[in-house]
């Protein structure tokens, strides 16, 4: 007997900009030596064939499952001027805000640890997402504009 090994991996866009999930299936199958190349050939065809389809599916099913539309989402943006006239005046721009794409633990640990680093306190990076999004507190934020954050603190220098 022959063996033969075959996988599929695909990439499909996740909920938030730059991210992604990603399925995988492989597959094992013994096949009787004594076949030709072409009956070789047309196995690992038949074979891969199915795997890909079936990882198609749980694509789908997921999508479907979760709600999750197959192509990435345009996020509303925020109007950053009226957010910064609310932000002066006192009242609070809420956005895009408590969703499922608020910042996670793990940006928001990020974003304090860069703050940091450039001698900034918690309040000064809260502030910066009052003066930006129009919120009071980075744990206001959506994912997206989180990514914004960091991206601008991480060309800034260093303290």
């Amino acid at each position: 007997m022959l063996k033969i090994n075959i996988s599929f991996s695909k990439k499909v866009p996740g909920q938030e900009q730059y991210s992604s999930n990603s399925f995988y299936g492989s597959l094992e199958k013994d096949i009787p030596e004594n076949l030709s190349n072409h009956e070789v050939q047309q196995a690992f065809r038949d074979a891969y064939e199915l795997l890909e389809n079936t990882v198609e599916q749980e694509i789908a099913h997921y999508a479907n499952k979760q709600n999750i539309p197959l192509k990435h989402p345009v996020a509303p943006q925020v109007n950053s001027t009226l957010a910064t006239q609310n932000a002066k005046s006192g009242r609070q721009y809420s956005g895009v805000q408590n969703t499922p794409s608020q910042i996670s633990q793990k940006q928001a640990t990020f974003l304090n640890r860069l703050g940091a680093e450039r001698g900034l306190s918690q309040e000064q990076v809260d502030a910066m997402a009052l003066n930006q999004f129009g919120v009071e507190s980075i744990w206001k934020i959506s994912k997206k504009q989180a990514s914004q954050l960091i991206e601008q603190l991480q060309n800034q220098r260093a303290a």
